[in-house]
């Protein structure tokens, strides 16, 4: 049991996640599991010494053993009510849960990003582009970054592009949304941020609810529907069931949620510790220079697969600096 006063443990659990764990672990055997106590309104929590304790205890959710779901417990209703119930991260039933992840997945396969990246490469290339043009004003890394994520996943996962005056809109939604994870007491009043957010999560849904009708229609007139709606509306079981459109709605709110400031502070992160690390930024260069005289100029599967040194830079950034602090179980 973690014994700290009550203020230290929230503060540091809040603004310096690593050096809570390193104070909780510290002169600990490896084999050891903390626990925290329980905080008004979450679960408490364990913390586990070693990857291989993570291993072993998340590996136990392929028998049912430790059940997914968050939309149960304290502070964690909001994310069931502004997720939707049909998120991966709030369904609880584990037979539930391998049916939607079963016919999810596909559409994330290697095979499918591998479709995608002609797209990806033309979203990043506009965006660099832009910063170019800013001239010595130059960009902040990370409001630039947040922007290319955003309207990243948004067209990859639609298979178009969205209008800028539509992508602010829903820039603003998600804004909205994700403020109401934190609005405690969750007060469904005009003037609060609840209010708002529960507005936001209904026009996000409509958007995406309205992006699998056309698609749906697309395909009834056997056209190919791009991105990754696509991918979802024709994905099928070996028994013929389809997702439905609410099931694809609640899941791409958490590709979005998922996906969007976990990107965009990875890559802050990566580009800060290039800046400070020259060989290294000169190391990823030439690799890169090679990799374009051995493969071409496009963004290819095979192009990145060689991509080995930007691929270990990637990993020690997320290593140094994890963006996510804890997964949380119910």
């Amino acid at each position: 049991m973690v014994q700290m006063s009550w203020l230290k443990r929230v503060q540091l659990q809040i603004f310096a996640p690593a050096e809570f764990q390193a104070h909780v672990l510290r002169d600990r055997g490896q084999d050891t599991v903390v626990q925290a106590p329980r905080q008004a309104g979450f679960s408490s929590f364990f913390m586990p010494a070693t990857g291989e304790l993570v291993k072993a205890l998340l590996g136990e959710e392929a028998s049912g053993n430790i059940t997914q779901g968050l939309a149960e417990e304290g502070g964690f209703r909001a994310f069931g009510t502004l997720l939707g119930e049909d998120s991966l991260l709030v369904v609880k039933d584990p037979a539930r849960h391998a049916y939607l992840r079963g016919l999810l997945q596909p559409a994330f396969s290697a095979d499918a990003v591998a479709a995608y990246l002609p797209d990806i490469e033309a979203l990043v290339s506009r965006h660099l582009q832009a910063w170019q043009g800013a001239g010595r004003e130059g960009v902040k890394a990370h409001a630039a970054l947040k922007a290319l994520t955003f309207d990243f996943i948004l067209q990859i996962v639609m298979g178009r592009s969205i209008p800028e005056q539509q992508l602010q809109r829903l820039g603003e939604l998600f804004s909205a949304l994700t403020s109401g994870l934190l609005a405690w007491p969750y007060l469904d009043l005009p003037f609060t941020a609840w209010h708002k957010a529960l507005a936001a999560q209904a026009e996000l849904c409509s958007f995406f609810l309205q992006g699998c009708a056309e698609a749906r229609q697309q395909l009834a007139g056997g056209l190919a529907v791009p991105g990754v709606l696509g991918r979802l509306v024709a994905a099928a079981d070996e028994q013929g069931n389809r997702l439905t459109d609410q099931e694809i709605a609640h899941n791409l709110l958490l590709v979005l949620f998922a996906g969007h400031d976990t990107s965009s502070t990875t890559l802050t992160r990566a580009l800060a510790n290039l800046q400070d690390h020259p060989r290294v930024m000169q190391r990823l260069r030439e690799e890169q220079a090679a990799v374009q005289q051995r493969r071409g100029g496009a963004i290819s599967a095979d192009a990145l697969r060689d991509m080995r040194y930007a691929d270990a830079v990637v990993r020690e950034t997320l290593r140094r600096d994890p963006v996510v602090g804890a997964l949380a179980r119910v």
